[in-house]
């Protein structure tokens, strides 16, 4: 039985679909989840699985290939097809930003770290404005019928 939650290397986020690289509180897994609540693994796995799927397949090719494309030139055109059909060329190997292979793929995962920091966190509400003026404070004996020294 090989599912995405019981795959060997796999991050513990189930369905996950990038390898566990961090260990965190006795599980693995990766730098996208890492320091997250278990809350928020779901939202943080649609995200990866959803619209940044194109940039998660060219992370996993580049990890499996051991960034080693002298060996495999194939997943290197793969991977550069994939990132021009997703309409992101900026993210395609450039030989000015990427001294090497390792450096595309820090700067790929970096994208995937910035796309998904905001996912599954609940932020602090807004403050609101006060509906009426507040007046401050008042003495309680203006309001009380016959105090003493109110003359008739």
């Amino acid at each position: 039985m090989d599912n995405d939650a019981t795959r060997y290397g796999a991050c513990q986020a189930y369905g996950c679909p990038l390898f566990g690289s961090i260990g965190d509180a006795g599980r693995w897994v990766c730098f996208c989840h890492y320091g997250r609540p278990l809350a928020a693994y779901d939202d943080v796995t649609r995200e990866l699985r959803g619209p940044l799927a194109p940039v998660v397949e060219a992370v996993l090719l580049i990890r499996r290939c051991y960034a080693d494309f002298f060996s495999s030139p194939e997943t290197f055109r793969e991977i550069r097809a994939g990132l021009l059909a997703f309409g992101r060329p900026d993210l395609c190997y450039s030989d000015t930003t990427d001294r090497y292979a390792r450096c595309w793929l820090a700067r790929l995962e970096a994208v995937l770290i910035d796309a998904t920091a905001a996912v599954g966190f609940v932020h602090a509400p807004a403050p609101r404005a006060p509906l009426v003026p507040v007046i401050g404070p008042t003495h309680i004996a203006g309001f009380l019928p016959d105090q003493p020294g109110d003359d008739e």
